[in-house]
C-alpha cells in the first residue's frame, strides 16, 4: 500500500483521537443527583460515610439517612436533632455527631438501622453543645464541641485534657 506523506500526520492523530476517546469513556463515573422529594428530608446534608456493606449514611438536617442503593430510610435522633458529623471506627460501626448529642448507629434484631446515644456515658453527663467533628483515632472515636473534646475507648467516655474553649474554636 502506498501513502501519500501528508497521510502520516493523519493517522496518528485519528489513532490517538480514537485512543483517547475510548479510554476516557469508561472512566467518566455515572452521576445521580437526589432531591429533597427522592430521599424525604431536609436539603442540608452535612457529612456522609460508607459501612464496611456499602450503606451509605448521610447526616441530615432532619435525622441520618440510610441509602442502600436503591431505597433512603430515615433513622431520627435523639429529641429529633440534626446530624451534623459522620465518621466509622476500624470495625466499621458509624458514629454521629449532632446539635448537644452524639452516639453511634447499631443493628436490631431485625438487622434495622437504629440510633443509639452515648451522652449519658459522660462523666458527670455534661452539657454539650454542637458536636462539629469526628475521628476514628488508635482505637478510640473523638468527638470535637467548643465546650471539649471527648474520647469513646472501651465503652466509657472521657473528656480529653488540655484545650480551652478559646483553643477549640480556633
Amino acid at each position: 500500500m502506498i501513502y501519500h506523506h501528508n497521510m502520516k500526520p493523519i493517522i496518528l492523530l485519528s489513532t490517538l483521537l480514537f485512543i483517547f476517546t475510548y479510554s476516557t469513556k469508561g472512566s467518566v463515573p455515572n452521576v445521580i443527583n437526589y432531591t429533597t422529594k427522592d430521599y424525604n428530608g431536609h436539603s442540608i446534608n452535612y457529612d456522609i460515610e460508607q459501612d464496611t456493606n456499602g450503606i451509605i449514611y448521610i447526616a441530615n438536617a432532619y435525622c441520618v439517612l440510610e441509602y442502600d442503593g436503591r431505597t433512603f430510610r430515615k433513622i431520627p435522633l435523639a429529641q429529633g436533632k440534626s446530624a451534623i458529623s459522620l465518621s466509622k471506627n476500624a470495625s466499621g460501626k458509624i458514629f454521629v455527631g449532632s446539635s448537644s448529642e452524639f452516639g453511634c448507629l447499631e443493628k436490631d434484631s431485625t438487622r434495622k438501622t437504629y440510633y443509639k446515644s452515648l451522652k449519658t456515658l459522660i462523666p458527670g453527663n455534661k452539657e454539650i453543645n454542637e458536636i462539629f467533628d469526628l475521628h476514628w483515632f488508635q482505637d478510640a472515636i473523638y468527638f470535637a464541641c467548643s465546650k471539649g473534646i471527648y474520647r469513646f475507648k472501651n465503652r466509657k467516655i472521657e473528656i480529653v485534657e488540655g484545650f480551652t474553649n478559646e483553643s477549640l474554636i480556633e
